[in-house]
């Protein structure tokens, strides 16, 4: 299953993006749709900037003692980007922006897990659904 994830991870993170796009516009109901799609596409590539660090040193196999408070740090500065990038994109003061940033991210990761979920199951049981003509 982790292989099947990783291999269309891609594609799958694709079709996240307008889907973050929808829950800015449930947040925030008075900016375009438009804006959310930008905001969220500039903020996708952040954080696939951020990952992909993540991933390399994943891959490097540094040691355990020092991978994981990196990546406290890696995921702690994506989740303060994305309070300030919401401040600076929508308004509102540091602890609107941080309370708006809970709510969205609880709904993003809802939105990931059954996304990949979804796909992770359509992409492993493909060979089933298709009709085989020989038998």
């Amino acid at each position: 299953a982790l292989k099947t994830l990783l291999q269309n991870a891609a594609k799958v993170m694709f079709l996240l993006v307008p889907i973050f796009a929808l829950i800015l516009s449930f947040v925030y109901l008075h900016e375009p749709y438009a804006h959310h799609v930008v905001f969220s596409l500039h903020l996708h590539a952040f954080a696939f900037a951020f990952v992909s660090l993540d991933l390399a040193l994943e891959l490097s196999e540094v040691a355990a003692w020092i991978l994981t408070p990196t990546r406290m740090v890696i995921y702690g500065g994506l989740f303060l980007y994305l309070v300030a990038a919401l401040k600076r994109a929508y308004g509102g003061g540091w602890l609107r922006s941080l309370g708006l940033t809970f709510v969205i991210a609880f709904l993003y990761m809802t939105a990931i897990t059954f996304v990949f979920g979804t796909a992770v199951g359509l992409l492993q049981n493909a060979g089933s659904y298709v009709p085989s003509i020989f038998g």
